[in-house]
């Protein structure tokens, strides 16, 4: 019973599709270029939270928000490049990042990575990754 509802949805998408591409003019050029408005959105363990990274005309930003759509938390990403995110626990979430940067020695640029710690309930974000001699 459940495949063929499945069968049934997938052809009503499919016979839809042609009609819905034909409408309307292409995107300007520039649309291709764009980061997305939202982006590696999460859902929480618990399913009533969901993480996102938000690209915004003023900046980048890390949002938690309730399934009601509530904003529960936010970091501004400044400097840096803001790469995934993934919830810990209910109450962390887990920020990858990384930077373009060069070193004394290597030839070129190179992406630079770091992750931190956010805590929903308080707190700055905490480094977990940090450059280390030896």
């Amino acid at each position: 019973m459940r495949l063929s509802a499945a069968l049934a949805c997938f052809m009503v998408l499919f016979m839809a599709a042609p009609a819905a591409l034909a409408e309307g003019p292409p995107p300007e050029l520039e649309a291709y270029g764009r980061l997305p408005l939202i982006s590696d959105a999460q859902l929480s363990p618990d399913g009533k939270r969901v993480a996102a990274i938000a690209n915004f005309p003023e900046g980048t930003r890390l949002m938690v928000l309730s399934l009601t759509g509530e904003l529960l938390h936010q970091v501004r990403i400044e400097s840096i490049k803001a790469r995934s995110v993934r919830f810990y626990d209910n109450d962390h979430v887990i920020l990858l990042v990384s930077d373009t940067t060069r070193t004394y020695g290597f030839t070129g640029q190179y992406e630079f990575s770091g992750a931190f710690a956010i805590n929903l309930t308080g707190g700055s974000p905490a480094p977990l990754l940090s450059r280390v001699n030896g």
